[in-house]
């Protein structure tokens, strides 16, 4: 099992441009970007950033490319750099919410409701 995530994928995919090929058409610009931020270290934020872009546009058609070349199962770890996450719960559905249970990366929240939702905003 490989897990996918932005510490290895340029090791993995981004040096591999056999691999590279199996993937689709709509990824050429960010290995392009990648190669400028690698060749001029004025343009190293861009190469980040085109890792950042590759990680979060990659589906499960993609995901299945990357399995079927590596021959082992890939688990995708995207980061989440946002800020702040609002969730809505209606009232009736609080018992079997998992939502909740899967806000672990956001220090602090405030929650507010009307007659038929409960509205939490997390934040950093």
């Amino acid at each position: 099992m490989i897990i996918l995530n932005f510490a290895n994928v340029e090791e993995l995919i981004f040096h591999d441009r056999s691999l590279q090929n199996l993937l689709p058409a709509e990824f050429f610009s960010l290995f392009e970007q990648w190669r400028l931020g690698i060749q001029f270290p004025a343009l190293k934020q861009l190469g980040k950033h085109a890792i950042l872009d590759f990680l979060n546009q990659l589906n499960e058609d993609h995901v299945e490319i990357l399995e079927s070349y590596f021959q082992e199962k890939i688990i995708l770890e995207r980061l989440n750099y946002s800020v702040v996450k609002n969730i809505v719960v209606p009232l009736e559905e609080m018992e079997a919410c998992r939502a909740l249970c899967e806000i672990s990366e956001f220090s602090y929240f405030s929650t507010w409701r009307d007659k038929d939702s409960l509205y939490i905003t997390f934040w950093r």
